[in-house]
């Protein structure tokens, strides 16, 4: 599939999705030393731009809207993590560029902290409007489902644990969204305690 990935930061997310065989075909970041990184190590370049001057006319054709949108203000690490941080907001620009864009697929990205935030209100209403967006102006809108994965179950040597939306447009029918969900997550390959089972948290 084509990529467009927003917040790539160094590349993290997208590394995955290339070696996976897919291709980015437009990445974009606001911090210059991490788009530095990136296009040094990827050989194709990271926009430096804030996503919020993102023109969606420039983007090419493509599949998949990825991003990890940014975490500090969900994060449990916060001790004065509020609803209100401004930081949260930019999940919206997600929804703005599936609005103006409307790919087949998107792939969000954020800290388990995100479940917790007003006592689950905001997961609540950020899937809403994930599943909602372009419906104004006569789009299906998408199928959303969150998954709470850790990367110690694929071979990372870390407890690290990260919420993931996926959605698939209604375009497809139900038969072949659930075809689709049924391939998402990946089968574990390895357990952060020996013994542990596999287990998946669908969230």
């Amino acid at each position: 599939m084509k990529i467009v990935s927003l917040f790539s930061g160094c590349g993290g997310l997208d590394l995955g999705l290339i070696n996976a065989g897919h291709k980015v075909v437009y990445a974009s970041d606001i911090d210059f030393d991490s788009c530095q990184t990136y296009t040094n190590n990827f050989g194709h370049e990271c926009h430096c731009e804030d996503v919020k001057q993102l023109d969606t006319d420039k983007l090419p054709k493509y599949d998949l809207l990825v991003g990890g949108f940014p975490c500090q203000g969900f994060s449990i690490a916060n001790l004065y993590r509020t609803e209100k941080d401004s930081r949260n907001e930019l999940y919206l620009q997600i929804v703005r560029i599936l609005r103006e864009t409307n790919p087949k697929f998107f792939l969000a990205e954020n800290v388990q902290g995100i479940l917790s935030l007003g006592r689950g209100k905001v997961v609540e209403m950020i899937e809403k409007e994930f599943s909602e967006v372009g419906t104004d102006i006569g789009n299906n809108g998408y199928e959303v489902r969150r998954f709470l994965l850790n990367a110690a179950d694929y071979g990372v040597p870390q407890n690290r644990k990260r919420v993931i939306f996926l959605g698939i447009t209604k375009d497809f029918d139900k038969e072949t969204r659930a075809k689709m969900f049924s391939n998402f997550p990946p089968i574990k390959t390895n357990s952060p305690k020996l013994g542990e089972p596999f287990n998946i948290e669908v969230v």
